[in-house]
């Protein structure tokens, strides 16, 4: 399927992938249809919500002067960038052992990732905050170490 027929509008403008770009099996193509159709301001009130809390991982990051993201189109995952030259590998591992949080460096995603990782927001906004400044604390440690 072309790129430009991959996503349509729900009645209620939200964007969504087509059914076969989801991969569902047949008989639950008629059961989501449905399910798209009726739940339209609970689509709505979910896009909101994500975006807050996308909303929070842009501010935060923006301000730690050493991480930029790249904004998510459709998803609840980050690829935050890292100024510092701290290799992907170490600034993964660090941020498991230091910070307990685990994130996935984005060579793993291709070449094109390199000084990035991927990090998810699809979590409640207290714990969210609480990570976000733990990756700032350890990445600023590592940088100053680097």
């Amino acid at each position: 399927m072309p790129a430009s027929n991959t996503f349509r509008k729900t009645p209620g403008g939200i964007d969504r992938l087509s059914m076969p770009e989801w991969r569902p099996p047949a008989y639950a193509q008629h059961i989501l249809a449905r399910w798209l159709r009726d739940d339209v301001d609970y689509g709505k009130d979910r896009v909101r919500a994500y975006t807050a809390l996308r909303d929070i991982v842009f501010d935060r990051l923006a301000s730690a002067n050493l991480l930029q993201g790249e904004p998510p189109r459709g998803t609840a995952f980050v690829f935050a960038g890292c100024m510092a030259e701290i290799p992907d590998q170490m600034l993964a591992l660090t941020l498991k052992t230091q910070a307990g949080l685990v994130v996935n460096p984005r060579y793993q995603f291709g070449p094109h990732g390199r000084g990035h990782f991927r990090l998810s927001f699809a979590q409640k906004e207290e714990a969210l905050r609480g990570a976000l400044e733990r990756i700032v604390s350890t990445v600023h440690s590592l940088a100053a170490n680097t």
